[in-house]
């Protein structure tokens, strides 16, 4: 048919290109709209289809949703867990140090010579040990590690800031525990990042569970 011999046709793509942008009024295209029930019928329909398509959000095909997923994951690292990692790699490498170094009497004062003392340093070995696992795996290891290490580390501050105070040892010797405080510190920071990575992937996989709105799509019509 030709749409300048059929009035319902013609009407019909002035209505379509209309919707879309495309064309303006047209006086004799709503004069026919007003006595053809066919016509005005067909615009309703298109109306409500062309509502439909543009504020409905389809499902996101399972494709799309473990691509968008692995682009989560892959930048779930956060700064946190970064300056965590940092920090308890340098506590681990540094705790090694002094260890050593104490043992061959070069810093600070062993406490190999007593029973107490050696239990001690194998409680401070195994805390760089948990240390140097923590940086490796963080999202595993920090949460559990950071009590435990800052515990130790409040209590090993505050008995060394008396000790000073008192004058029983001296600054210097008591520098040999800063590794664990910056230990401490970084596996806080792990932790936190590690928390806000499993935060961001259960935010992804409830988002790409769901629907995904569309911006904008193009009028679309019945057949």
């Amino acid at each position: 048919m030709n749409p300048s011999t059929d009035p319902c046709l013609s009407t019909r793509e002035w209505l379509s290109a209309q919707r879309d942008g495309e064309a303006r009024g047209n006086p004799s295209g709503e004069k026919h709209l007003e006595s053809c029930v066919a016509c005005a019928m067909w615009s309703a329909t298109s109306d409500l289809i062309t509502r439909q398509v543009r504020f409905r959000a389809p499902d996101a095909p399972d494709s799309v949703s473990s691509a968008v997923a692995s682009m989560v994951l892959s930048t779930s690292v956060g700064r946190d867990e970064r300056v965590g990692r940092m920090m308890l790699t340098v506590a681990a490498m540094s705790g090694a140090l002094v260890l050593v170094l104490e043992g061959l009497g070069l810093f600070g004062h062993s406490h190999l010579g007593s029973v107490d003392g050696r239990q001690a340093e194998a409680l401070l070995i195994a805390l760089i040990a948990g240390f140097a696992f923590a940086a490796w795996r963080p999202a595993r290891l920090a949460a559990g590690l950071m009590p435990v290490a800052v515990l130790a580390a409040v209590i090993t501050v505050g008995i060394s800031v008396i000790e000073v105070a008192f004058g029983n040892v001296g600054l210097v010797d008591e520098l040999s525990h800063i590794p664990l405080f910056v230990g401490a510190l970084g596996s806080v920071f792990a932790a936190r990042g590690a928390a806000s990575a499993t935060k961001r992937f259960d935010n992804s996989r409830t988002f790409t569970g769901g629907p995904i709105a569309v911006g904008s799509a193009r009028t679309v019509h019945p057949a």
